[in-house]
C-alpha cells in the first residue's frame, strides 16, 4: 500500500515471500511513484485504492496470484478497494471523533465531580448527558470549555446553597436565643401577675403561628431562588452549543417565584419597539427602543443569546424578545438594575420606568396592544385546516406536525387534494408560520401529491414561512419547495441542516425537563449556515401590524 508524503517517500523496500502468508504469494510493496505512473502489466497488476493529496494508494499483485486461485482480476480489484476504502473511511472518522487529551481530562473531571447541593447535583447530570447522548456535541462546542463551564456553574450553585443554609442557621439561633430570654423572664414572673398569663399565652400562639407562616414562605422564597438560579445556569450551559433542539423547559412552579415587567416587545421592520404595554403605563405601543437599563439594542439581544438555545439568527431574536419582560433573565444576563426597575428609553427621547410585577398580577392586568384585530389568516385555531379566500385560491393552515385526535394529517391531506381536484384551484397557499414542529413524515404524501399537481400544471404552489417555522416544519417547507412551491415571508427560525430527533431527561432534584439532539439531519449539504430563506421576502411592517392585514398572503395573490 502506498504512504503519504514525507519520510514515507523515501521508498519501500520489497517484501519477502517468506514474510508473507501462503495465501498472498505475489503480493509485494514496491517504490513509491507519482500518481499516474503504471507499471509493466506483464508480471504485476497495480490496484488503485484512494488518493489523498499528491500522494496514491495502492496495492500491487502479482499475476501468479491471481492464476493460482483462479480470481477475476477485475472484480478482485474492485472488491478488495471497496473494502479497503471502508475500512480507512471507518478508521479517519474514529481519529477525527477521538477526543483530544485535554478534552478527555475534562470529561474525566466532570464525571468526578461531586456536588454539596441538590442543584449543583442536576447541573453536573445534564452536563455529563450532554456529552454522552448528544450527537454533534464535539463538532458544536470545545468539550473542555463547556465541562469547565459546568462545574465552575455547579460550584456556584453549591456556594449559594451553602451560604443560604448558613443564614438560616443564624437566623434560627436568634430565634431560640429569643425564645429562651422570654422562658427565663417567665419563670421570674410573680405570682401577682399570674392573672395575664392566659392572655400572654394566648397572643405568644398567636405569635408562634405568625411567625411559622412566615418562616414557611420564606423557606418557599428560598427554594424559588434556587430553582431560578438553576434554569438559568442550565439554559446558559445549553446556549453554548448553539442548537435550538438542546436545552430546559420553565417548570411550572417556577413561575410563581419569578417576577415580569408590564410589556412586550418585538423587532419590526429591524425596529426594536413595544407591541404591548400595561394599560397602567403611558401608551407607547410601537414605539422604537434605543435603550434598555442603559444598553443599547444590539447589546440587549447579543447579553440574552447567551441563555437562549439557538441555531439561526431569527430565532435567536425572537427568543430574546419573549424573555424580555423576565427579570430574572434580564438579571442573569447582566442587563438588570440596582432597584430592580427597567428604564426603557424612545427614539422620540421619552423614557418610562417600569416596576416588575409577580407572574399573577401580570396575567391579570389590561394591556394596551400593537395589533387590534386579525385577519383570518393570521390566527391559528387549530393544528390544521383549510378555507379559500378567494374563488381559486385554497388557503391551507398547518399549525402542528402532530395527529389531531380524531382527524389525523393524513385525513386532512387526503380532504385538501379532493379539494384542489374537484374545486379546480388554480393556487394552493400552504401556512407553516405558526409550525413549531412534530413528525415532518406526516405531510409527505400531501407534499407528493401537491408536487404532481404543480408539474402537471394544474395549479401553483406557495408556502408561507417565518420566525416560528422550526424543527420538523422546516424539513416539510424544504421538501414543498422542491415539489415546486414558492416560500414567501422570512427566515426561518429553524436552520436548513440542524441537530433534532430529541432524547429528554428529567432532572431529579429539580423536576426540570431537558432535551437534547441525537440526529444531524442535512438537507443540502452545500448550503450556509442558518434559516430557510424565502423565494420572496415579504415582512410586515408597524402599519401592517396595527391593522391586522396579512401582507404576506397579499404578496402570493399578486403572483
Amino acid at each position: 500500500m502506498r504512504r503519504g508524503a514525507g519520510a514515507a517517500r523515501q521508498g519501500c523496500s520489497e517484501v519477502g515471500r517468506s514474510a508473507l502468508p501462503p495465501f498472498c504469494e505475489g503480493m509485494r510493496v514496491s517504490k513509491p511513484r507519482k500518481p499516474g505512473k503504471l507499471l509493466p502489466v506483464t508480471r504485476y497488476v497495480d490496484i488503485y485504492l484512494f488518493r489523498c493529496g499528491e500522494t496514491c494508494y495502492y496495492i500491487e499483485m502479482n499475476v501468479r496470484f491471481f492464476k493460482k486461485f483462479g480470481v477475476n482480476i477485475t472484480s478482485f480489484s474492485i472488491a478488495l478497494s471497496c473494502v479497503l476504502l471502508c475500512l480507512s473511511t471507518l478508521f479517519f472518522v474514529s481519529c477525527a471523533s477521538r477526543m483530544s487529551d485535554e478534552d478527555a481530562a475534562a470529561v474525566a473531571r466532570l464525571e468526578s465531580m461531586k456536588a454539596t447541593s441538590p442543584e449543583g447535583a442536576d447541573i453536573l447530570l445534564f452536563a455529563n448527558t450532554i456529552v454522552k447522548k448528544h450527537v454533534g456535541v464535539k463538532e458544536l462546542v470545545s468539550i473542555k470549555k463547556f465541562c469547565e463551564s459546568a462545574i465552575d456553574a455547579s460550584e456556584r450553585l453549591d456556594q449559594a446553597a451553602s451560604n443560604q443554609k448558613k443564614s438560616g442557621g443564624e437566623v434560627a439561633g436568634e430565634n431560640a436565643h429569643a425564645a429562651s430570654e422570654i422562658t427565663e423572664t417567665g419563670e421570674n414572673t410573680t405570682a401577682g401577675e399570674s392573672a395575664t398569663d392566659g392572655e400572654i399565652a394566648q397572643t405568644g400562639e398567636n405569635s408562634a403561628a405568625g411567625e411559622s407562616a412566615t418562616t414557611g414562605e420564606d423557606t418557599g422564597k428560598v427554594q424559588g431562588t434556587r430553582l431560578i438560579s438553576l434554569y438559568f445556569e442550565l439554559s446558559k450551559l445549553a446556549a453554548m452549543l448553539h442548537d435550538g433542539h438542546t436545552g430546559v423547559g420553565i417548570p411550572q412552579g417556577m413561575l410563581q417565584f419569578m417576577e415580569f415587567y408590564p410589556y412586550s416587545t418585538d423587532l419590526v421592520g429591524g425596529k426594536f419597539i413595544v407591541s404591548a404595554v400595561g394599560s397602567d403605563y403611558e401608551n407607547c405601543v410601537g414605539k422604537e427602543i434605543v435603550e434598555l437599563n442603559g444598553k443599547t439594542p444590539d447589546k440587549v439581544f447579543s447579553a440574552l443569546k447567551e441563555i437562549i438555545s439557538y441555531d439561526t439568527e431569527a430565532f435567536a431574536v425572537d427568543q430574546a424578545n419573549k424573555r424580555m419582560n423576565m427579570r430574572d433573565a434580564l438579571e442573569f444576563a447582566g442587563l438588570g438594575s440596582d432597584d430592580g426597575n427597567v428604564r426603557m428609553k424612545f427614539s422620540d427621547g421619552a423614557e418610562i420606568i417600569f416596576a416588575p410585577l409577580s407572574y399573577e398580577a401580570v396575567n391579570s392586568i389590561s394591556y394596551n396592544t400593537l395589533v387590534m384585530s386579525l385577519e383570518r389568516t393570521l390566527t391559528a385555531r387549530s393544528f390544521y385546516e383549510c378555507y379559500d379566500i378567494l374563488e381559486d385560491t385554497l388557503f391551507v393552515q398547518y399549525n402542528t406536525c402532530t395527529n389531531a385526535d380524531g382527524y389525523s394529517v393524513a385525513d386532512f391531506s387526503n380532504d385538501v387534494i379532493g379539494f384542489i381536484d374537484d374545486i379546480g384551484f388554480s393556487r394552493v397557499i400552504v401556512d407553516l408560520r405558526f409550525n413549531g414542529g412534530g413528525n415532518s413524515m406526516l405531510l409527505d404524501s400531501f407534499i407528493n401529491q401537491l408536487g404532481k399537481r404543480i408539474s402537471a400544471g394544474k395549479c401553483k404552489g406557495f408556502v408561507l414561512i417565518g420566525t416560528d417555522t422550526f424543527s420538523s416544519a422546516v424539513l416539510n417547507a424544504w421538501d414543498l419547495k422542491k415539489a415546486g412551491c414558492v416560500l414567501v415571508g422570512t427566515p426561518t427560525g429553524g436552520a436548513i441542516n440542524h441537530y433534532g430527533e430529541l432524547g429528554y431527561l428529567t432532572l431529579p432534584n429539580s423536576g426540570i425537563n431537558a432535551m437534547y439532539s441525537t440526529k444531524h439531519f442535512v438537507l443540502d449539504p452545500s448550503a450556509a449556515p442558518g434559516s430557510i430563506q424565502p423565494d420572496v421576502f415579504v415582512d410586515f411592517t408597524i402599519e401592517d401590524y396595527k391593522n391586522g392585514h396579512d401582507v404576506q398572503v397579499a404578496a402570493c395573490l399578486e403572483m
